[in-house]
């Protein structure tokens, strides 16, 4: 199983991933709803809207944020702590945490952004298509 995180999801038709086993947190969905909220423009909004009209279209499989999620989500925290500031990439680690629930990995386009957890959640960088 390969949980994608948001940096994949903006970026889907740019990126070759295997379609089955993927899932996402919860926590993606919220930001780019997000993204949607704070669109610049008409054009920004819908084109921002139809990315998260294709993913609910394809049936795409949001895993929640729950209490156990938290528990991990707090380890992945504290193997952090001492190299970032305590807000720094807190919804990051969100995701990742639901990627190391599960014993999976954690595609991203940002491996830098987990690289004090990557010995703890294994880090995929999609390769661009061709």
């Amino acid at each position: 199983m390969i949980v994608v995180d948001t940096s994949v999801m903006i970026d889907w038709d740019h990126r070759d991933l295997p379609d089955d086993h993927l899932v996402s947190s919860a926590v993606v969905l919220a930001e780019l709803h997000f993204g949607v909220a704070t669109a610049r423009g008409a054009e920004q909004h819908s084109t921002r809207r139809s990315r998260i009209a294709k993913f609910e279209s394809a049936r795409f499989q949001w895993l929640p944020y729950s209490d156990s999620t938290a528990a991990f989500h707090a380890e992945l925290m504290h193997a952090t702590h001492g190299h970032a500031p305590a807000k720094a990439r807190s919804r990051d680690l969100m995701i990742a945490a639901t990627a190391y629930e599960l014993g999976a990995s954690l595609a991203t386009l940002n491996p830098d952004d987990f690289r004090y957890i990557a010995h703890l959640v294994p880090i995929i960088v999609p390769p661009a298509r061709q």
